[in-house]
């Protein structure tokens, strides 16, 4: 909890910031005291085209750290959630980090006039401290943002605490893997019935194949008329482009999904196209072809 200081008051200005001319040794000689850290957060986003990326570190319900992160390339996709196990030492290194620099009063920065643009993204690091036993909340925060005034030597701290949050993140530790839109969970497989417009936002998003000595990348606002994939091959590029039907409300074949959408190529062959928990499929009919795109944005 904030509001001890060994420091003179002059490191502050008339609304209690502190002067744009600190130094890091003057921060890191502010005394505060907080409890045990209970969450760190990291968000960035916002920029012209509204992209999103967040992410928690948090406590499970075993106390066990937990990571979850939330993305999308654009505020019209649907989000694309993760949730991770994470190091057990995860809190304690962090914690190590937000100590030896006194992060937490970094809240105090004042905000760089200089920083303000239009549709420009901005980024954040959010503490979360138990400070109950100081007469604190129980989730007290401070929050570190890119935009204040930041001392020298400061941004490299920042961005060596976000690395070391980031690299908590392993594949192999991924618990669940699902999309939000409007707020809500989309609920998929082979027993569900999803609307139209559940559909259209799983469709939605940057997505990436890499096989058959080949990339293709579609960038899909949702159910459309058409789906166009960029292909490279070697030095080769060109456009791929489906005419697309209206999905088909039951499952395909032998898939994890209860709705698919019939595709035809422009050299007349049948593909259909569905989603697999968060995985796009695109099938030739005729089961020939199956390409597995991961959502990127």
């Amino acid at each position: 909890m904030t509001g001890l200081f060994s420091c003179s008051r002059s490191l502050y200005d008339s609304d209690h910031k502190f002067r744009k001319d600190i130094t890091l040794d003057e921060l890191r000689s502010v005394e505060v005291s907080h409890g045990p850290l209970m969450g760190v957060e990291y968000s960035h986003g916002g920029g012209m085209q509204g992209d999103t990326y967040y992410l928690e570190l948090y406590r499970g319900p075993d106390e066990s750290p937990a990571i979850r992160t939330t993305r999308a390339a654009e505020h019209s996709f649907s989000l694309l959630v993760e949730e991770y196990r994470a190091d057990p030492q995860a809190f304690d290194a962090l914690r190590e980090k937000i100590d030896s620099d006194n992060l937490s009063v970094w809240s105090d920065l004042p905000f760089e006039d200089e920083f303000i643009a239009l549709d420009a993204p901005s980024t954040a690091i959010k503490l979360i401290f138990d400070d109950t036993e100081y007469g604190g909340g129980a989730r007290s925060s401070s929050w570190i943002s890119y935009e204040n005034v930041i001392p020298e030597g400061g941004r490299p701290i920042l961005n060596d605490f976000a690395a070391q949050l980031k690299s908590y993140i392993h594949k192999e530790d991924l618990l669940d893997a699902y999309f939000v839109d409007k707020g809500e969970r989309i609920m998929t497989g082979r027993d569900t019935d999803n609307t139209e417009e559940e559909i259209s936002a799983l469709l939605s998003g940057s997505w990436f194949y890499s096989g058959d000595g080949e990339e293709r990348r579609i960038y899909s606002y949702g159910l459309r008329e058409t789906v166009e994939e960029s292909v490279i091959a070697g030095d080769t590029r060109r456009d791929d482009v489906f005419t697309a039907a209206e999905p088909v409300h039951e499952p395909y074949e032998d898939a994890d999904t209860g709705w698919y959408v019939p595709l035809q190529a422009e050299d007349g062959t049948d593909w259909v196209m569905y989603t697999e928990g968060v995985e796009l499929v695109i099938r030739r009919a005729d089961g020939s072809a199956v390409r597995r795109y991961e959502r990127q944005g």
